[in-house]
């Protein structure tokens, strides 16, 4: 039902007169990037970027929003879980690092990339109705693995900020 305006009283001690120092914009879960319009390169959507960030250039992996065409802006998260194409020549334990093998676009393991760089930590992807026990099988050490040389994607979560290890030639953008 409709109210007139006028006959509303206001909560005085929650809306005092006062100028704001700011105004919520967003959280930080995602950072413009500009694609130049000479690089020649299309961002792809969930494509892992090693990006410089911070006026130190620290080095950040983000993952690609959405396409970035040449001469564009696009967006990149800087926080994210994502299940990506994996090639790995052994067993992958919950937490431990993986890398991004730009030469094959898949994440593996360390030891098996020649170009590429950490991509962030191997993780599990849970069903929705977590109603499990024990979500798949653990080592020796009774440690959960999450992949093995039979598999075909892996889960992995950023682990920004951190220092991130390349190998071969790895552009930084």
């Amino acid at each position: 039902m409709p109210v007139n305006e006028s006959t509303v009283e206001k909560a005085a001690i929650f809306n005092e007169s006062y100028d704001r120092v700011s105004k919520y914009a967003t959280d930080d879960m995602f950072a413009p990037y500009f694609n130049p319009a000479d690089s020649g390169i299309v961002f792809l959507p969930g494509e892992p970027v090693l990006r410089q960030w911070g006026a130190s250039g620290e080095e950040e992996v983000q993952l690609v929003q959405d396409i970035i065409r040449p001469g564009q802006w696009g967006m990149l998260r800087r926080y994210w879980q994502a299940d990506f194409d994996a090639d790995f020549s052994a067993n992958v334990i919950i937490g431990g690092e993986v890398m991004w093998d730009l030469d094959n676009d898949v994440v593996s393991l360390a030891g098996d990339v020649t170009n590429g760089f950490i991509i962030g930590r191997a993780t599990i992807a849970l069903p929705s109705k977590a109603a499990i026990e024990r979500a798949g099988t653990v080592d020796d050490n009774d440690r959960l693995i999450v992949a093995t040389d039979a598999s075909t994607k892996v889960r992995v979560m950023s682990m920004n900020p951190i220092a991130v290890t390349t190998k071969g030639t790895v552009t930084i953008y």
